[in-house]
């Protein structure tokens, strides 16, 4: 299940936020995710196919944000967060967000996000 994650300069609306999750439960192909409100902001979003991903990720960019960056797309089969399909999941900072990748996808996927956080924003958690 492919997974891609994007930052955010910021991330505090709440229209924004509720837009992902209308997003995330009225497009064709229901997403799953994690996301971190604040400064930076981040998305770790999760689809059943790489075309539906792109299209999500697409309507994402589309909204009006001051930056924001596709920090990587994994294609790999077993990355897979185990979310109810249309699940959004609050994290409180971005080492909750590699944590929660792991809780939700396991080792592989903590991995992969830890490595992308680190190359999107020049350190990250570790």
């Amino acid at each position: 299940m492919p997974l891609t994650l994007l930052s955010f300069h910021h991330f505090y609306s709440p229209i924004k936020l509720s837009t992902l999750h209308t997003l995330a439960h009225t497009h064709p192909t229901l997403y799953s995710g994690l996301y971190l409100q604040g400064r930076p902001g981040a998305l770790l979003i999760s689809s059943p196919s790489v075309a539906a991903l792109q299209a999500y990720v697409k309507a994402v960019k589309r909204m009006r944000w001051q930056r924001v960056h596709n920090l990587g797309t994994s294609e790999r089969e077993d990355h897979l967060l185990r979310l109810p399909a249309g699940a959004l999941v609050s994290v409180e900072e971005m080492r909750g967000l590699v944590r929660a990748a792991g809780e939700y996808g396991g080792a592989g996927v903590e991995e992969w996000v830890r490595g992308a956080v680190r190359r999107g924003f020049g350190g990250g958690p570790r």
